[in-house]
């Protein structure tokens, strides 16, 4: 199991973790955001996964593993214009971006997983992944508020962006 694939999966998970729970705070004070448009974001997040799921595994046949660092840096990229724009309907799309580069990563992060040559150890590579974006997310939801108040409404964007930079590297 690379260790590279391990280290991305953590620090993609840390940056989600800290912009989880501070969304719905930004989101209020920077578009005056009810709970409706608060779930939209899970929603067209999880709707860009969905689409981009099926051509993101038929890229990585074609591609390979570059794929990977293209998700982490536009997701990156995403999470910068995120925090410029002034309009939630563009900040939505934004974010059904995000999904895509969410299955760019996730499926090259799998693929690299679950192709350890010995049939024996996949289970044990499966196992470290998954903790690894555990590990991330644990820490970096525990951190998000902190971010938040601590440092500036943008910053949980601006640290997830980061993440994705150095993972990529």
């Amino acid at each position: 199991m690379p260790s590279a694939v391990l280290a991305a999966a953590f620090l993609f998970n840390l940056g989600q973790g800290v912009l989880r729970p501070a969304m719905p705070l930004y989101l209020q004070r920077t578009f005056s955001a009810n709970y409706r448009m608060v779930t939209l974001i899970p929603v067209v997040f999880g709707a860009g996964k969905w689409i981009a799921n099926m051509p993101t595994g038929y890229l990585l046949n074609r591609l390979g593993r570059p794929l990977m660092v293209g998700g982490l840096t536009l997701i990156a990229l995403i999470d910068v214009l995120s925090v410029v724009t002034s309009r939630f309907d563009v900040f939505l799309g934004l974010r059904a971006l995000g999904g895509l580069g969410w299955a760019m990563f996730a499926t090259v992060a799998t693929a690299a997983t679950v192709s350890v040559p010995a049939p024996q150890r996949r289970s044990r590579a499966v196992s470290l992944l998954l903790m690894s974006e555990t590990s991330g997310l644990l820490l970096g939801s525990a951190a998000g508020g902190w971010f938040y108040e601590g440092m500036g409404v943008a910053s949980p964007f601006l640290f997830e962006a980061a993440c994705m930079v150095v993972a990529a590297l």
